[in-house]
């Protein structure tokens, strides 16, 4: 799925603090796949606060 910048700030803004954007360059479509481990660290910290 593809989806625009403003659709992302939308989405951003309507669930402000419980949220967190995160992007990775030189990564495919796939993060679970691409950058597994650093997906994992991100979730983990972004659940502990």
């Amino acid at each position: 799925m593809v989806i625009n910048r403003a659709m992302i700030d939308e989405t951003l803004k309507a669930l402000e603090n419980n949220i967190k954007l995160i992007v990775y360059k030189n990564c495919g479509h796939s993060p679970i796949t691409d950058r597994t481990d650093d997906l994992l660290k991100e979730i983990t910290e972004f659940e502990k606060n």
